[in-house]
């Protein structure tokens, strides 16, 4: 649904990410659902959850993952909605 909703505001292309796609300029990559995402040489993995319960924590991996390989050029913008990742005020 977020795919769907992102398309509707933005000019950039809006993609529900896949295993082994390359990441491009000015595209927008939505995690799908029950999964993890990791990059690594500019090309997204994706990988059922480690935790079958508990506490996931997918945001947080994948930023971990796009500093150790993008650095400096990372830019990364977080639209959250339901989930265990939580926005801390």
């Amino acid at each position: 649904m977020m795919t769907e909703l992102l398309r509707r505001v933005t000019k950039m292309e809006v993609t529900e990410a896949k295993d082994g796609m390359k990441v491009k300029p000015d595209h927008v990559y939505v995690i799908p659902p029950n999964k993890e995402m990791s990059i690594y040489h500019g090309t997204l993995n994706l990988e059922a959850p480690k935790l079958a319960h508990g506490l996931r924590m997918p945001i947080d991996a994948f930023f971990r993952s796009l500093a150790e390989d993008q650095r400096e050029v990372a830019i990364g913008i977080i639209l959250s909605g339901t989930g265990s990742d939580r926005k801390i005020s």
